[in-house]
């Protein structure tokens, strides 16, 4: 019994030791700053996707055949059941308005992560 009451104090002790912070930092690196303008490993990830996808997109558009194949073929998959999700959601009316725009963003965030 006297063991486990001063298990309970030392590991009561443990638990309320000087905090030790874990984990990635708020703020974003800082990379450079050039003209004053500080650049992140954000933005930079940013960058590098979204060249990645123009690239793919110019790849994928490059050549394009009735009976679609390899990145053309993943291409539009991805646009039409991206297109049929969201008409299931908003509506045809609305999608045919506003698709570029939740395509676009859901196609990046997802080439992002």
């Amino acid at each position: 019994m006297i063991w486990m009451i001063i298990t309970f104090f030392a590991l009561d002790a443990v638990a309320f030791a000087a905090p030790e912070e874990h984990g990635l930092s708020q703020k974003a690196v800082e990379i450079a700053r050039p003209f004053g303008f500080p650049i992140t490993n954000s933005m930079v990830l940013m960058w590098i996707v979204a060249v990645g996808l123009i690239l793919f997109a110019q790849i994928a558009t490059r050549t394009m055949k009735d009976v679609p194949e390899g990145p053309q073929n993943f291409l539009e998959f991805l646009i039409e059941a991206l297109y049929s999700f969201l008409e299931g959601i908003i509506g045809r009316h609305l999608v045919d308005r506003t698709f570029w725009f939740f395509a676009s963003i859901f196609i990046f965030i997802l080439a992002a992560n």
